[in-house]
């Protein structure tokens, strides 16, 4: 049986995934479970199914899908101000609050051309609001394809430094980026320390990160292969279960995606 006590036999005998084990998330020194919850499904309209977010029934749901990771022991929840126009932040406000101490909740920045620190700040502290919180342990550059002109605009602009600043002030731990795939762009701002975690998409049908494990682009990943977090590990073409995030081992492929995907809508797939 795969990973140990990350399986249990059910009594069918079918394989059921469970949270456990715990691993440390890269640079962070943060132990998270092996199993993210991914919280796009239940801020994003018709993600999985459709329906009205903005009902009380599809709150309830969503509610009680964080409700059972939690059960699970699941303690990683990843989710962007993009997911819904806040409604993921928010949900995750109302049910994580009073876990706050137990949980490691990632939230996103989204890079804007000639944007200045002030704007940055106003972002963060709605997402703050919204979660209910006054700091997140993960802040990631929410990127998707990653070029030449798009790193260079990061780069040059004000967010790294900008990251840096709210990092010291305590408003979030730890800094990374996301991915929809590998470039040399990645590869370059990778290479530039400063981030902690990397946040790129891989499944069976998305196999473009296994480049920067085992291809030239390993030495990019050097450092990143405790903390590389799978995106959509088991997403097929035209059937997204949801966005979920695994810390990966250290394993030779550098990503490890056992996971599961605890939709508001389906409950747990495997």
């Amino acid at each position: 049986m795969q990973n140990g006590d990350a399986w249990r036999q059910t009594r069918r005998g079918s394989v059921k995934p469970t949270a456990r084990p715990y691993r440390t998330l890269g640079r962070t020194g943060r132990a998270v479970s092996a199993i993210g919850f991914g919280g796009s499904t239940i801020g994003i309209p018709d993600y999985v199914d459709a329906g009205d977010p903005d009902s009380a029934a599809f709150r309830q749901e969503a509610l009680a899908a964080i409700q059972a990771a939690l059960a699970e022991g699941i303690n990683y929840f990843d989710t962007a101000p993009a997911y819904g126009d806040g409604r993921s932040e928010r949900l995750y406000g109302e049910a994580l609050e009073v876990h706050r101490e137990k949980v490691f909740i990632a939230t996103k920045i989204a890079p804007v051309n000639d944007a200045g620190p002030g704007y940055y700040d106003e972002q963060l502290g709605q997402s703050l609001a919204r979660l209910k919180t006054d700091q997140v342990d993960l802040l990631q550059v929410h990127g998707a394809a990653w070029t030449d002109e798009a790193a260079d605009d990061l780069l040059d602009s004000c967010l790294p430094a900008w990251l840096a600043r709210v990092r010291a002030e305590g408003r979030c731990r730890h800094v990374g980026i996301t991915a929809e795939n590998t470039s040399g762009a990645l590869e370059r701002l990778l290479r530039s320390g400063r981030f902690e975690v990397l946040q790129i998409a891989y499944s069976l049908i998305y196999q473009g990160a296994r480049h920067l494990a085992t291809g030239p682009g390993q030495r990019a990943l050097s450092g990143y292969r405790r903390a590389t977090l799978p995106l959509r590990p088991l997403s097929l073409q035209g059937a997204q279960p949801c966005w979920i995030s695994a810390a990966s081992s250290s394993g030779a492929s550098g990503v490890d995606p056992i996971s599961c995907s605890l939709s508001a809508s389906k409950g747990p797939v495997a």
